[in-house]
Parts: structure tokens; sequence; C-alpha cells
């Protein structure tokens, strides 16, 4: 019991940084598909919370934007939503996180759409997991 705790601490820890990478991890240490997961959804939702406690704590400081560039058009355009579903497979869930808080979305969007990028994408790495150990 010991040792799952280890195993599913490392698979949390790995997860924190990049959703994608506790799958591999978890995958070498016979833990099964749904564990796996589990421990790197709770990872990068950790990350994602920890993102937005230390930016809580922090004082913003007004800098000038420069709403004519790419990034900030794409912020507009698509918004929390399409950071939150695709900035956490992009490149990971906690800078996709500063990633729009630097750009001025709100944080509770933020926060919803990244929880929801963060299961949907643990629930597509579980699907792939199981299938390949099926076959």
């Amino acid at each position: 019991m010991d040792l799952l705790i280890w195993k599913l601490l490392s698979v949390v820890g790995t997860s924190a940084f990049e959703l994608w990478a506790g799958f591999p991890l978890g995958l070498s240490m016979d833990l099964p598909p749904w564990l796996i997961g589990a421990a790197a959804a709770l990872g990068a939702w950790l990350a994602v919370l920890a993102v937005l406690i230390v930016r809580q704590v922090i004082p913003q400081r007004q800098t000038n934007t420069h709403s004519d560039k790419l990034v900030y058009r794409l912020a507009r355009r698509y918004g929390a939503c399409g950071l939150g579903l695709l900035g956490v497979i992009a490149f990971g869930a906690p800078l996709a996180m500063l990633t729009g808080l630097a750009l001025g979305l709100p944080a509770r969007s933020l926060f919803t759409w990244h929880t929801v990028g963060i299961g949907l994408w643990s629930l597509v790495g579980v699907s792939l997991l199981s299938l390949g150990q099926s076959l």
C-alpha cells in the first residue's frame, strides 16, 4: 500500500507540469488506466489551482497591451474556452492558465474551462491506455 501511494504521488507530481507525462509514467509502474487518469487529472488540476492562488497573492501590475498582436487577437476570438480545451494539451495546464491570466481573461471562466479540458483529455488518455492494453 505504501508503494502505491508513492506511485500515485509520482504521477500527480509529473502531471502537474504536463498532463500527458503522467500517463506513460503510470503505465510503466503497472497502475490501472483509470487510476493513472485520475492521478494525472488531479495533478494538472492542482497545478492550475496553485497558479490561481499565487496570482491572487502577487500584486498585479497594469501593462500597456498591444491589442493588434496575434496573441491578443486569438485570445479575443477563442477566449477561455479555447485556451482551456486546447492550451491544456498544447503547452500544459499551468502555462495555459498563466497565459490566459496574463492576457486578461477572467479567472473564473479560465478555471472552469481548464477543469473541463483536463477532464476531457484525461478521459481520452484513459481510453487510449485501455484500448492499448486490450490489444
